[in-house]
């Protein structure tokens, strides 16, 4: 049964009728920077249906350097990686190697199986950073929408390497009242496999990582509360809402130098206070 309540706090597409104008200025936005940029395309890392990455490096080559992955949102169903590599122009030229994980959709996967996949796909990178040139004791995650649940479920694995830091924006850390929304139809949720998934509801994790969690200041009470109660429980440096943000235009900062946003990702990736 759907649950009007949850419908309003959950579904972003809801809440903004012109998320389309934001997905095709990432798209004309992308297709841009794959021009300008010298990169990678399409490395795999998995040998499953998306498993790649594409990986764009530092302007500044000197030495190893700080790697900012990129994980996309699209409520775990929709989106790809070529949508989003507008992402690393600003911070290629910010001396970070950027990566952009792509990983498969529900509902021809499950939600735990993406969790699995993308987890494969940042042990890849951790492997491979001397082949990329890459510092892997600085190694910046910034998650999106279910982006963010992907890399608040990198550091629950304790088989893996913890970042130096997590930059989650507008996550979803507790899947459990998304079993009553309409995109439930798609994510094939029930509470039990809900609650597995919840890095909410999973122990604190014991590694060091620098935590910041923001959401938009438009966004739903549901995204705020996801925000405030994941950075309560893990203890996150810093976190809260963002003023005059939406689910989507919370991306924008990202490429602003003069934004809090910008700066605070930028002090993640130097390992600055």
């Amino acid at each position: 049964m759907i649950s009007d309540e949850f419908e309003q706090h959950y579904n972003a597409r809801l809440a903004v009728p012109d998320h389309a104008t934001w997905f095709d200025a990432w798209k004309t936005e992308s297709a841009a920077a794959r021009q300008a940029l010298t990169g990678q395309l399409d490395i795999t890392y998995d040998n499953e249906e998306k498993g790649s990455l594409d990986f764009f490096p530092a302007t500044q080559k000197t030495g190893a350097r700080p790697g900012l992955i990129f994980i996309h949102g699209g409520y775990w169903k929709a989106m790809d990686k070529s949508d989003y590599s507008w992402i690393a122009r600003p911070w290629v030229q910010q001396g970070a190697h950027v990566l952009v994980i792509n990983y498969m959709l529900c509902p021809k996967a499950t939600i735990g199986e993406i969790v699995k996949q993308v987890r494969r796909g940042y042990r890849w990178i951790v492997d491979h950073s001397a082949t990329l040139g890459l510092d892997p004791s600085r190694l910046t995650l910034v998650g999106h929408s279910a982006g963010a649940h992907l890399a608040a479920a990198i550091l629950t694995d304790p088989q893996l390497p913890a970042p130096s830091a997590i930059l989650g924006l507008s996550g979803i850390y507790d899947l459990t009242p998304l079993v009553q929304t309409s995109m439930n139809q798609e994510l094939k949720l029930d509470e039990p496999i809900a609650r597995a998934l919840s890095p909410l509801l999973s122990d604190r994790p014991k590694k060091s990582c620098r935590l910041h969690l923001y959401d938009g200041g438009l966004e739903s009470l549901g995204f705020h509360d996801q925000t405030n109660r994941l950075a309560q429980a893990w203890g996150a440096e810093a976190y809260g809402q963002l003023a005059g943000l939406h689910h989507f235009s919370i991306l924008d900062p990202l490429k602003d130098e003069k934004s809090m946003l910008f700066q605070c990702c930028k002090r993640l990736i130097d390992n600055a206070a």
